[in-house]
């Protein structure tokens, strides 16, 4: 076999696998969220631990006392929030408080912050939508919990809402008391936590 026959050969065998390669991406489904529609509060395992004092999660160390903003507090209040792929209103005692992020910390460290603290409260993210999303299917989705006119970040009581900067987080935890629920939302500066402690019916 002649070196230019050897070339063309390899050269074939080469663009065969980039076909075969190619077909495998093809035929590989593309992400889609999680289907289902329902939210069922009891399948969150319960805690019998303490939850602590409200609001349960304290302030990142990093942040200094003067920079600890709390926006809003009340003995009794109502917010609307994604569980599951659902919307749901929960009424309870609430908190919500906010801060800038702190310089050289990153807004992956705040989450991480919480995520992991909530966590160990025996808490589990339940949202499995975010207000927007790049995907037609989650936009299509989000917004039908809503009126046609309506802005999802604003029934959600988020300011200024931006796929491409903010995460919304909604975890849960339930105790034989209360059920707390912590709606943490993130951006590029900031941190805004929404804590909601609603009590179990006798």
């Amino acid at each position: 076999m002649s070196v230019a026959t050897l070339h063309r050969a390899c050269l074939l065998v080469f663009l065969c696998s980039l076909t075969a390669c190619g077909t495998k991406d093809a035929e590989r489904p593309a992400a889609t969220p999680a289907s289902g529609t329902g939210f069922d509060l009891a399948t969150i395992p319960m805690t019998t631990d303490s939850l602590g004092a409200f609001p349960f999660v304290d302030w990142p160390a990093s942040v200094p006392a003067a920079a600890r903003n709390v926006e809003a507090h009340s003995a009794r209040d109502a917010i609307r929030v994604i569980a599951g792929t659902q919307l749901l209103t929960v009424e309870g005692r609430l908190e919500r408080r906010g801060f800038s992020i702190p310089a050289g910390q990153s807004t992956l460290e705040m989450r991480r912050h919480y995520r992991d603290r909530i966590s160990a409260l025996g808490g589990v993210q339940v949202n499995r939508l975010q207000p927007t999303n790049d995907a037609a299917v989650v936009v299509d989705a989000v917004r039908q919990l809503f009126p046609a006119d309506a802005d999802p970040a604003k029934q959600l009581g988020l300011a200024a809402y931006d796929e491409g900067q903010y995460q919304y987080e909604v975890y849960v935890v339930r105790s034989p008391r209360e059920t707390a629920w912590f709606v943490v939302q993130t951006s590029t500066y900031s941190v805004t936590v929404t804590t909601l402690a609603a009590p179990v019916a006798p």
